[in-house]
Protein backbone atom coordinates (compact mmCIF):
# COMPACT_ATOMS: atom_id res chain seq x y z
CA UNK A 1 0.00 0.00 0.00
CA UNK A 2 1.37 3.81 -0.92
CA UNK A 3 0.68 6.51 0.88
CA UNK A 4 0.61 10.56 0.46
CA UNK A 5 2.23 12.44 3.19
CA UNK A 6 -0.14 15.65 3.38
CA UNK A 7 1.44 19.14 4.46
CA UNK A 8 -0.83 20.33 7.18
CA UNK A 9 1.70 23.19 8.79
CA UNK A 10 0.42 25.62 6.24
CA UNK A 11 -3.04 25.19 7.62
CA UNK A 12 -1.73 24.69 11.57
CA UNK A 13 -3.47 27.35 13.81
CA UNK A 14 -3.33 26.26 16.89
CA UNK A 15 -0.77 25.46 19.31
CA UNK A 16 -1.68 22.29 21.33
CA UNK A 17 1.58 21.25 23.00
CA UNK A 18 3.96 22.10 25.95
CA UNK A 19 6.53 20.82 28.13
CA UNK A 20 6.20 19.76 31.59
CA UNK A 21 8.82 23.26 32.47
CA UNK A 22 6.19 25.02 30.17
CA UNK A 23 2.33 24.65 31.29
CA UNK A 24 0.81 27.63 30.19
CA UNK A 25 2.46 27.21 26.50
CA UNK A 26 -0.79 26.36 24.51
CA UNK A 27 -4.20 25.56 24.74
CA UNK A 28 -5.35 22.54 22.70
CA UNK A 29 -9.15 22.56 24.56
CA UNK A 30 -9.75 25.96 24.83
CA UNK A 31 -9.23 26.03 28.55
CA UNK A 32 -5.56 25.69 28.82
CA UNK A 33 -4.97 21.86 28.31
CA UNK A 34 -2.03 20.80 26.06
CA UNK A 35 -0.55 17.37 25.31
CA UNK A 36 2.67 16.44 26.96
CA UNK A 37 5.59 17.23 24.61
CA UNK A 38 7.71 14.48 26.64
CA UNK A 39 5.04 12.18 25.68
CA UNK A 40 5.17 12.61 21.62
CA UNK A 41 7.16 11.92 18.74
CA UNK A 42 10.21 14.02 17.79
CA UNK A 43 9.27 17.48 16.40
CA UNK A 44 8.99 17.47 12.31
CA UNK A 45 9.81 13.82 11.59
CA UNK A 46 8.03 11.06 10.55
CA UNK A 47 5.90 8.66 12.60
CA UNK A 48 4.27 5.58 11.74
CA UNK A 49 1.17 4.12 13.45
CA UNK A 50 -0.48 1.19 12.93
CA UNK A 51 1.47 1.16 9.38
CA UNK A 52 0.24 4.23 8.76
CA UNK A 53 2.82 7.53 8.05
CA UNK A 54 2.05 10.59 9.35
CA UNK A 55 4.30 13.80 9.90
CA UNK A 56 4.36 15.01 13.06
CA UNK A 57 4.21 18.79 13.87
CA UNK A 58 6.92 21.25 15.62
CA UNK A 59 6.41 20.65 19.91
CA UNK A 60 8.60 24.15 20.23
CA UNK A 61 6.80 27.01 22.52
CA UNK A 62 4.28 28.83 20.78
CA UNK A 63 4.80 27.05 17.62
CA UNK A 64 1.64 26.64 16.01
CA UNK A 65 1.11 22.23 15.75
CA UNK A 66 -2.29 21.12 14.98
CA UNK A 67 -5.67 22.45 13.24
CA UNK A 68 -8.85 23.88 14.54
CA UNK A 69 -11.02 23.42 12.28
CA UNK A 70 -13.14 26.09 10.52
CA UNK A 71 -13.78 25.70 7.51
CA UNK A 72 -10.45 25.13 5.75
CA UNK A 73 -9.93 23.74 2.62
CA UNK A 74 -7.52 21.01 1.95
CA UNK A 75 -6.27 20.89 -1.34
CA UNK A 76 -4.90 17.14 -2.27
CA UNK A 77 -2.80 15.93 -5.24
CA UNK A 78 -4.49 15.00 -8.08
CA UNK A 79 -5.46 11.04 -8.17
CA UNK A 80 -7.70 8.28 -6.51
CA UNK A 81 -7.71 7.51 -2.92
CA UNK A 82 -9.63 5.07 -0.88
CA UNK A 83 -8.97 6.55 2.33
CA UNK A 84 -7.80 9.72 4.72
CA UNK A 85 -5.77 8.82 7.82
CA UNK A 86 -5.75 11.79 10.66
CA UNK A 87 -4.24 11.80 13.79
CA UNK A 88 -6.97 13.73 14.77
CA UNK A 89 -9.34 14.11 18.27
CA UNK A 90 -12.03 16.41 19.88
CA UNK A 91 -11.19 19.40 22.26
CA UNK A 92 -14.13 18.03 24.38
CA UNK A 93 -16.61 15.42 24.24
CA UNK A 94 -16.90 14.72 20.60
CA UNK A 95 -16.92 16.33 17.14
CA UNK A 96 -18.77 14.65 14.28
CA UNK A 97 -18.97 16.79 11.26
CA UNK A 98 -19.92 16.50 7.48
CA UNK A 99 -16.78 17.37 5.30
CA UNK A 100 -17.57 18.05 1.49
CA UNK A 101 -15.22 16.55 -0.80
CA UNK A 102 -14.75 18.03 -4.01
CA UNK A 103 -13.38 15.37 -6.72
CA UNK A 104 -11.92 16.12 -10.13
CA UNK A 105 -14.54 16.91 -13.14
CA UNK A 106 -16.42 18.94 -9.88
CA UNK A 107 -18.32 15.99 -8.46
CA UNK A 108 -18.62 16.19 -4.39
CA UNK A 109 -19.85 13.97 -1.78
CA UNK A 110 -20.04 14.02 1.97
CA UNK A 111 -18.32 12.15 4.26
CA UNK A 112 -18.38 12.03 7.55
CA UNK A 113 -15.87 12.93 9.93
CA UNK A 114 -15.90 11.96 13.57
CA UNK A 115 -13.45 12.15 16.68
CA UNK A 116 -13.81 10.88 20.37
CA UNK A 117 -12.68 13.35 23.12
CA UNK A 118 -8.78 13.88 23.68
CA UNK A 119 -8.60 12.64 27.10
CA UNK A 120 -10.11 9.10 26.05
CA UNK A 121 -12.32 9.46 29.01
CA UNK A 122 -15.08 8.15 26.91
CA UNK A 123 -13.18 5.30 25.15
CA UNK A 124 -13.43 5.79 21.24
CA UNK A 125 -16.81 6.72 20.41
CA UNK A 126 -16.91 6.10 17.37
CA UNK A 127 -14.90 2.87 16.84
CA UNK A 128 -10.92 5.02 15.55
CA UNK A 129 -8.07 3.09 16.33
CA UNK A 130 -5.74 5.12 18.72
CA UNK A 131 -3.08 6.60 16.43
CA UNK A 132 -1.23 8.05 19.47
CA UNK A 133 -1.35 7.70 23.34
CA UNK A 134 -0.47 9.89 25.79
CA UNK A 135 0.69 8.97 29.56
CA UNK A 136 -1.75 11.91 30.31
CA UNK A 137 -2.44 15.44 29.29
CA UNK A 138 -1.29 19.42 30.87
CA UNK A 139 -4.71 20.88 32.38
CA UNK A 140 -5.04 24.30 31.72
CA UNK A 141 -4.86 25.22 35.52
Amino acid sequence: MSFVLLDLFPLFNNDGISWDHRLEDGDFDGEGGTYPAESLPPSNSLYESQGVPFLFPSKEDGALNNVALEGQRLALPAGCYRSLYLLGAADSGYFAEWLEVEEEGGGRRCCRLELSSWHGFEGARFGERPGLVCSGYHSGD
